[in-house]
C-alpha cells in the first residue's frame, strides 16, 4: 500500500486548498466540542485507520471508492473541516467510503511523509482497486473548497465507475441478457439517460455476487417492453434463476440501506461464491484440457518420419540446427509405445527451452546409418546430430519421454560429442514403405485417450456408499417426536430472502 500510495501525486508540493475559515468559525470551533478524533464517536461514518492493517482493510475488504482526509488535530481549520466531513459522510453513506488520518500522530505523519504530502487539510480520492494497476493507487487531489460539502460530494460521486453496469440498448444485447446464465441478475429500469450513483456503487458492493443491467426506458422503449411493466420508474428487478419470475423492489425509497438489504436477500453467500468460483475455475481447466487434447490429436505424429533420400537431405544433412534422430524398428511390438514417447517428449519441449528438430527412421531399412551412428544394437535409440557444426551424440538412457526430455535439456548441449564429417555419412537407402505407414493412427489415439479418461474417472457413488461406514440408525419416531417429511423428487422447497448478516456470515 505504501509503494502504491507513493505514486499517486503529480504535484505533491502544491499549496493546500483554503477552507472557508473566519475568526467566527474559529471561535465556534473552540466553543463547541470537536468531532475529532472520529474513532471516539460511535455514530461516525468516517473510518480512522491507525495501523497499516486497518489501512489495508480499508481498501481491500470491499472494492469501494475511498475519500481520505489528511487533518491536523485539533487545529481549528481541521476541526471545522471535520464537522463538514461528518455531514459529507452521511450524504455519501454506502456510496463512498470516507476515512481520515491525523498527521500530528505517528501513523498519520508517517503516511503523509511517505507520499511527500505537505500543507493540511488535504483530501484525496482513491478509485476502486478493481480498476487500478497491480500495486498502484492513482489518487486524485480535491482542489475545490473543502468547506463546501456540495463540491466534495459531487467530486466523490463522479469517481463511481459504471464499467460493471451492462446497458441493454439493442436487440442484440437484450438477447445476450436473456440467454445469460449469470444468475442472480439485477435490472434497473429508469427514465434517465445516465446511470445513477446509487446503482454504480451497488456494483462495487456486490461485485462477483450479482450481475447488473440497466434499461433506459425513454431512449429505448422497445427494450423496456421485454420486461414487466412498472407503474412508476425507476424500477428494480432481481432474476434469481431461469425459471423464476423477476422479483421487484417495493421499498418506499431508494435509500442505500433499503436497497442493499433487499439485494442481500438474493445475493450468494461467501460459501456459495467460493463454490461458484471453484466451478468456474474447473470449467476453465476443462476447456484448457480439451484444447490441449485437440492440439495433441492434431499433432498425432509430430515427429517427422524420414522415408526418402529427399526427406533425409532436408531433415538432417541440410538442417542448420540440431536434429534428434530416432532409430526405431516398426516390427517390434512396442513400436507405437516408442512413437508415443517421442510425441510426449515433443509436446513437453514445445513449452520452452532449446527445441531440436524431431525425426525418426526405420532402422531395419537403414542399417548402414544405424551402424554409422553406433546404435544398430541399441534400437530403439536416439542420436543428436548437427551436420553443419560436425558432431553427433548418442542419447544415454532408456527410450522414454522423460529421459528424452532430460537428455535434450542436459546431454544435448554439454560436451563436444563425436566429430562428424558429412561426406562420411552413408547414403539413405530408398524405402518401399509408403508415407504414413508404421505411424500412429489418429482414430486409435482418440480411442486410447477416451479409455484413459474412463479409467481416471471417480468411482460411482454406489461403490462409495458400499465402502462407507454405515451410519447409526436414527431413533424411531414417537408420537411426541415430530418428523420432517422429505420433499418428493422434483419439488423445490421455497426459502425466504436472506438477510445481509446471513449472507456475510
Amino acid at each position: 500500500l505504501a509503494v502504491g500510495l507513493a505514486v499517486c501525486f503529480a504535484s505533491p508540493a502544491a499549496a493546500a486548498p483554503r477552507a472557508r475559515s473566519t475568526s467566527r468559525t474559529s471561535r465556534e470551533s473552540a466553543a463547541k466540542p470537536s468531532v475529532l478524533p472520529f474513532r471516539l464517536n460511535a455514530s461516525t461514518l468516517v473510518r480512522e485507520p491507525t495501523t497499516d492493517q486497518a489501512m489495508e482493510e480499508l481498501f481491500t475488504s470491499r472494492p469501494h471508492v475511498v475519500l481520505m482526509a489528511f487533518l491536523e488535530y485539533p487545529e481549528p481549520v481541521s476541526s471545522a473541516i471535520a464537522e463538514t466531513y461528518e455531514v459529507i459522510a452521511n450524504r455519501l453513506k454506502g456510496l463512498v467510503r470516507l476515512a481520515a488520518v491525523d498527521v500530528t500522530q505517528p501513523h498519520g505523519k508517517a503516511l503523509a511523509d511517505r507520499v511527500n504530502l505537505k500543507g493540511f487539510p488535504r483530501v484525496l480520492l482513491f478509485p476502486s482497486v478493481l480498476f487500478n494497476e497491480p500495486g498502484k493507487f492513482a489518487a486524485t487531489m480535491f482542489e475545490g473548497n473543502l468547506g463546501n460539502e456540495d463540491e466534495v460530494v459531487a467530486f466523490a460521486l463522479k469517481a463511481l465507475p459504471d464499467r460493471l453496469v451492462r446497458v441493454i440498448d439493442s436487440e442484440k444485447k437484450l438477447k445476450l441478457f436473456q440467454e445469460s446464465q449469470e444468475f442472480p441478475k439485477v435490472v434497473y429500469l429508469s427514465k434517465k439517460n445516465t446511470t445513477p450513483a446509487l446503482y454504480r456503487a451497488l456494483t462495487l458492493e456486490f461485485v462477483q455476487r450479482l450481475t447488473f443491467y440497466e434499461v433506459r426506458v425513454l431512449k429505448h422503449p422497445e427494450i423496456a417492453e421485454a420486461f414487466p411493466e412498472s407503474a412508476t420508474y425507476p424500477a428494480l428487478l432481481v432474476y434469481r434463476d431461469a425459471q423464476s419470475e423477476p422479483v421487484p423492489y417495493n421499498g418506499e425509497s431508494y435509500s442505500w440501506d433499503a436497497v442493499v438489504e433487499f439485494l442481500y436477500g438474493y445475493s450468494p453467500s461467501d460459501e456459495e461464491l467460493m463454490q461458484k468460483n471453484k466451478a468456474a475455475q474447473e470449467a476453465q481447466e476443462r476447456a484448457k484440457e480439451e484444447k490441449e487434447r485437440a492440439e495433441e490429436l492434431k499433432n498425432v505424429n509430430p515427429t517427422q518420419r524420414l522415408h526418402s533420400p529427399e526427406l533425409w537431405q532436408e531433415g538432417v544433412l541440410e538442417r542448420a540446427g540440431i536434429t534428434m534422430l530416432a532409430f526405431l524398428d516398426p516390427t517390434q511390438p512396442d513400436h507405437k509405445k516408442h512413437l508415443r514417447a517421442l510425441k510426449k517428449a515433443w509436446n513437453k519441449v514445445q513449452k520452452g527451452g532449446t527445441r531440436p528438430h524431431f525425426a525418426w527412421v526405420d532402422s531395419t531399412q537403414q542399417l548402414p546409418l544405424a551402424q554409422f551412428f553406433r546404435v544398430a544394437d541399441l534400437v530403439p535409440a536416439a542420436v543428436f546430430v548437427n551436420v553443419k557444426k560436425g558432431w553427433s551424440k548418442v542419447m544415454i538412457g532408456a527410450f522414454e519421454a522423460k529421459n528424452i526430455v532430460q537428455a535434450i535439456q542436459t546431454q544435448m548441449l554439454r560436451g563436444s560429442g563425436t566429430p562428424l564429417v558429412a561426406s562420411d555419412i552413408p547414403e539413405f537407402q530408398p524405402e518401399t514403405n509408403e508415407d504414413g505407414l508404421h505411424e500412429l493412427d489418429p482414430a486409435e489415439e482418440e480411442q486410447l485417450l477416451q479409455q484413459q479418461d474412463a479409467s481416471a474417472s471417480p468411482e460411482p457413488s454406489s461403490k462409495k456408499k458400499a465402502t462407507a461406514k454405515k451410519p447409526a440408525s436414527p431413533s424411531p419416531a414417537t408420537e411426541d417426536t415430530p418428523s420432517e417429511e422429505a420433499p418428493e423428487k422434483g419439488d423445490t422447497p421455497s426459502s425466504p430472502p436472506r438477510s445481509r448478516a446471513d449472507v456475510l456470515q
